[in-house]
């Protein structure tokens, strides 16, 4: 028996986390919760449980959105990522072409939520192995989306 997929849900608001979790568990999938980027990241790079799909808030403090979904796109690109956010204007311009990005719109509902997250875990499911590949990966995510972070914000 395979083991339950595992939904990353990274949002500095612990009830939007809580809502999710509601929202996707026990039927869809196992959630776990990190409270800002970096706690997420390094829940992915320690890959236990390993993470299937991660849901990101876009707009937080110390790291972004942005900077979770570059660096993973870069060092994990099968691990699939959604942006949750009330902001998704400001999401569209900045990610670069050619990037598949799914964008949930805050407030979302309970079945847009669980069709978006069910079709994510289906192509996780497709990749599984590819998808957990990065388990003990030698690049540090968290010190990777810093460097993203002051490249972009044109600090060395």
């Amino acid at each position: 028996m395979s083991s339950p997929t595992t939904v990353l849900v990274i949002d500095d608001e612990a009830s939007i986390r809580r809502l999710i979790q509601r929202m996707l568990e026990p039927n869809l999938c196992q959630v776990v919760e990190a409270e800002d980027a970096e706690a997420g990241l390094r829940l992915i790079q320690r890959a236990d449980p390993p993470i299937d799909v991660v849901l990101t808030d876009w707009i937080m403090s110390g790291l972004h959105g942005l900077d979770v979904v570059e660096v993973l796109h870069r060092h994990c690109p099968r691990l699939p990522v959604a942006v949750i956010s009330a902001y998704t204007s400001t999401i569209h311009p900045i990610v670069r072409k050619g990037e598949s990005l799914r964008i949930l719109q805050k407030p979302f509902t309970g079945p847009d939520l669980q069709r978006a997250v069910q079709e994510m875990i289906g192509r996780a499911l497709r990749q599984r192995t590819s998808a957990r590949a990065y388990k003990g990966a030698t690049v540090d995510l968290v010190n990777a989306a810093w460097e993203l972070h002051h490249a972009r914000a044109g600090r060395p």
